[in-house]
């Protein structure tokens, strides 16, 4: 397994693009060493789909030749007007899956569908951010609330 660090709450965006070369490079390395290996990367890249930050790693350019670009499903959920955290009435899908094209043919697991969780029960139920997702927080000695984003998923099937 090779982990990634992808949230360091860079102050500029050239930063995050910067830290998107290194795990193109690193991945390519990785796919060098194993080339019929899948690739599964997900979490919060602080980025929409469409930004150029994650296109780095779904995009084959001149840079990195050797670099086989991902598949990003949440791409077109995003695209749909989906997202997985809303800031002043805009939903935004930072929180995201990107897998290695093998997925979407070949053996073992086959790419079927990415989604975002957003059940009544994670959404705030009143006021300003009714329908957002619903926040931690504490009132006297409870805790309310989840997360300020609904979990992402994909289902993979078995062939």
């Amino acid at each position: 397994m090779l982990t990634f660090q992808t949230e360091k709450y860079n102050l500029f965006k050239n930063c995050i693009e910067k830290e998107q070369i290194f795990n193109k490079e690193s991945l390519t390395r990785f796919k060098g060493s194993r080339p019929d290996g899948k690739i599964i990367i997900l979490g919060d890249f602080n980025d929409n789909p469409t930004n150029k930050s994650l296109k780095l790693l779904t995009k084959k350019s001149g840079y990195c030749p050797l670099f086989k670009p991902l598949f990003n499903p949440m791409e077109k959920l995003f695209k749909n007007g989906v997202g997985s955290l809303a800031y002043r009435d805009r939903w935004f899908l930072f929180d995201q899956i990107l897998l290695s094209e093998k997925f979407k043919t070949g053996k073992g697991l086959r790419f079927l569908k990415a989604a975002v969780h957003n059940p009544s029960f994670l959404k705030n139920p009143e006021g300003k951010y009714k329908g957002y997702p619903f926040r931690n927080q504490i009132k006297g000695n409870q805790l309310l609330g989840y997360s300020d984003h609904f979990p992402v998923y994909i289902i993979l099937e078995k062939n």
